[in-house]
């Protein structure tokens, strides 16, 4: 098939994201050296939007340099490492729409934090790159595509009532955003993806439970799903969550910026609490341990928005003193939210939560640079940086010289286009936090098997035993092993 047709049908029949359509679109033209390339440049802009994303300005000193030092080693602990940004699908899939979103959005902050950018002096020609980027950014993620449109509906309007108008140059590109997410939401694709996983829950299933009023049901399935967010991102999300509501209460307790004192506040927090476990505890079906504490979640939440709501409607935002209030608040809000897309049971995958990952490893690196002494920061997260570093140096060298010498160096001196049986034992290293991908089996009828067969032009490739996952030092002592015969 040609390259069109290809991405053609992708959209129509499987995966309606911007990714998987590159991916399909540029074939192997986007693989071996020049995707490493592109793909360390769009790691190096997702860490260089991070300070401009956040603060409407770039990094600049030494405690720029430990926040992003921080937040890789955070990132890189609550996420599927390997397989949202170094496998080639995946990063595809997850950290280059990561990156659309994040260039997308950084002209946003600087215009609303008042702060002029290129953008605000560019040329027809450039908006009209700039929407198309809108554009792909929308369509390049489920659940950072639906946050985004509701960030820019609700800034929008925000804006609007306080007697805010909008050039032309920054509604367009909006509503362009909107318009591919719409796009990838409604995809035949996407619809057709959908409906072979058993645990897919619609908007329509959802809205119907709200109109029977059967909220017992839909509480229970919201704080599953909001649940699960917890495990898939190494508790990343409940540390943060919770670390937000120590933050507001402490804020709360020292500056009184809420008309209430902080026995009411805990009080109100407590009730809530309360009467969301209860729910839990009318439908027929036992809760899980993950609806248990997910009211936790919920309860943070609501304490995020209402700290929120009260520094906005007080004009806050101008004052210095509450900006990291408001950072924090708004991030967990929208880490919340983004977990609570989950509901709707798109791609239930632990690549999935890459956009909670990162909004809760921002959040927690915004409390700690605010509360933590610098020698503090330091002591803990130098260890953390150079451990998680060096597990993920190992795992990525280690894929490649098992990938080389069983694999590779195999099918390409294999004569004519017999099949092949890997007899050596494929190991890797047991670290659940990198690898999210099907590795070659022992049936060579297995969908990863046939990928194999199909681009070396073999018959058939199979493996002696299955995949074995191993500790530390037999995986070095593996590698060692492969390292004298390279």
């Amino acid at each position: 098939h040609g390259p069109v047709l290809a991405a053609t049908e992708i959209y129509s029949n499987w995966n309606a994201r911007v990714g998987a359509i590159l991916s399909v679109f540029l074939g192997t033209h986007l693989t071996g050296l020049p995707f490493d390339i592109l793909n360390t440049l769009v790691f190096a802009t997702i860490l260089a939007l991070v300070h401009p994303i956040l603060f409407a300005r770039s990094a600049s000193s030494s405690n720029d340099g430990w926040f992003l030092i921080i937040f890789f080693t955070l990132l890189s602990l609550s996420t599927v490492f390997g397989a949202v940004f170094l496998w080639r699908e995946g990063s595809l899939m997850y950290s280059w729409a990561l990156a659309f979103i994040l260039l997308h959005f950084t002209v946003y902050r600087y215009h609303y934090a008042g702060i002029k950018s290129w953008y605000d002096t560019a040329g027809f020609g450039v908006v009209i790159l700039f929407c198309l980027l809108g554009f792909i950014a929308g369509m390049s993620s489920f659940d950072l595509g639906a946050l985004g449109c509701l960030v820019h509906v609700c800034f929008f309007s925000y804006r609007r009532m306080n007697g805010y108008r909008e050039g032309l140059r920054f509604w367009l590109p909006a509503v362009c955003f909107i318009i591919g997410f719409l796009v990838l939401y409604t995809a035949p694709g996407t619809q057709i993806r959908a409906s072979r996983f058993d645990s897919y829950t619609s908007l329509t299933q959802i809205f119907s439970w709200l109109l029977a009023f059967e909220i017992p049901k839909f509480t229970e399935h919201y704080l599953n799903a909001l649940g699960r967010s917890m495990y898939k991102t190494n508790y990343l999300v409940l540390f943060a969550s919770i670390a937000t509501a120590r933050f507001i209460f402490k804020f709360q307790s020292r500056h009184h910026f809420m008309p209430f004192s902080i026995r009411y506040l805990l009080a109100g927090y407590a009730a809530l609490l309360i009467s969301l476990i209860g729910l839990l505890f009318v439908h027929t079906t036992q809760p899980g341990g993950d609806a248990l504490v997910a009211p936790v979640l919920f309860c943070n939440f609501a304490l995020s928005a209402m700290a929120l709501a009260y520094l906005l409607k007080n004009k806050l935002l101008a004052n210095g003193h509450y900006m990291t209030l408001i950072i924090v608040a708004l991030l967990h809000c929208l880490m919340i939210v983004d977990v609570s897309e989950y509901a709707v049971g798109i791609i239930p995958a632990r690549r999935a939560y890459l956009g909670a990952s990162v909004l809760a490893a921002l959040t927690l690196c915004v409390i700690i640079q605010a509360n933590w002494k610098a020698v503090t920061q330091r002591y803990v997260f130098i260890p953390l940086f150079i451990l998680s570093a060096s597990i993920i140096s190992i795992e990525t060298w280690g894929l490649h010289i098992t990938e080389k010498v069983l694999v590779t160096e195999a099918l390409e001196n294999r004569a004519a286009t017999d099949g092949i049986l890997i007899e050596a034992d494929y190991k890797i290293l047991q670290a659940p936090q990198y690898y999210d991908w099907a590795f070659l089996s022992t049936d060579e009828n297995k969908w990863v098997n046939r990928c194999y067969t199909g681009f070396y032009g073999v018959d058939g490739i199979a493996l002696k035993n299955e995949v074995r996952e191993v500790n530390l030092v037999r995986y070095l002592n593996y590698l060692i092993s492969f390292d004298r015969l390279l």
